[in-house]
């Protein structure tokens, strides 16, 4: 089961969110072998294809398992637009794969809702 953690992403500024995963004695798993994806869709319904935001970890160390994922400014400024986000539903799972068997363990790792606010300084002289 998946642990539920809701974000709040700033559009138009970086976003990092890191994750650890440990046993149930606090050491850490290791995640060799498997390939962590970050993915967030205005709905869960939306293909794949239509995600606002799709990709791998911006750092990691899977033998400790401890992975960040970084959705740049650049990405994420097009989702509040005006005075609003682009979608009042948007979510975002981080899952893995276990690459010795491709087509058979996905396991969601990390689940939730996005709220998407606007940021406050539009410019930086």
């Amino acid at each position: 089961m998946a642990v539920q953690y809701d974000i709040t992403v700033r559009a138009d500024r970086d976003f990092y969110l890191p994750v650890s995963l440990v046993s149930e004695q606090n050491n850490p798993s290791n995640l060799a072998g498997y390939l962590p994806v970050m993915t967030v869709k205005k709905a869960l319904s939306d293909a794949d294809a239509q995600a606002l935001y799709k990709g791998g970890p911006w750092s990691q160390n899977l033998s400790f398992g401890q992975f960040t994922f970084k959705i740049p400014r650049g990405t994420n400024a097009a989702w509040f637009v005006g005075s609003g986000p682009i979608a009042s539903s948007v979510v975002y799972d981080v899952s893995i794969q276990d690459t010795a068997a491709i087509a058979v363990n996905w396991v969601t790792l990390v689940e939730g809702a996005v709220t998407i606010i606007g940021p406050v300084t539009k410019t930086i002289p």
